[in-house]
């Protein structure tokens, strides 16, 4: 089909990605977003709960570790890694959070995903009468 036709394709209608081999992180606790803007380059603060944003994954000199997005969910955050990295990404953000949040209160979580899924919606959801595949 094309990659342009595709985009408007999927603006105009709707399509389908597999994101299962994407690895999927959820970050809880009163410290989830000093914790993530100290690896991103994103706002968190200012994403508002319901949207998500696509940022950088920064190590402490400002190097690019990785690209990935973020979503508030209002009561935690999900980070979806790429399927490639996930493993490397994952490590580097334990190792984050243990140099950085090791208070006895526990009021940093992350885990990852027990979700194999991730549900994906658009705005225009009206079918075409020829299918593409």
């Amino acid at each position: 089909m094309g990659i342009i036709k595709e985009n408007r394709h999927t603006r105009t209608a709707a399509s389908l990605f597999d994101v299962s081999h994407l690895g999927v992180i959820n970050v809880y606790g009163d410290k989830r977003e000093s914790f993530l803007e100290k690896v991103s380059v994103a706002d968190i603060r200012a994403l508002p709960p319901g949207r998500a944003t696509v940022s950088l994954l920064m190590n402490k000199q400002g190097g690019i570790v990785d690209d990935y997005i973020i979503t508030n969910l209002g009561t935690h955050f999900t980070v979806v890694l790429n399927g490639a990295c996930k493993f490397k990404d994952w490590a580097f953000l334990l190792k984050a959070k243990l140099d950085e949040f090791t208070d006895k209160d526990d009021k940093l979580k992350i885990g990852l995903s027990e979700e194999n899924a991730i549900p994906v919606s658009y705005t225009h959801l009206t079918l075409p009468t020829t299918p593409y595949v």
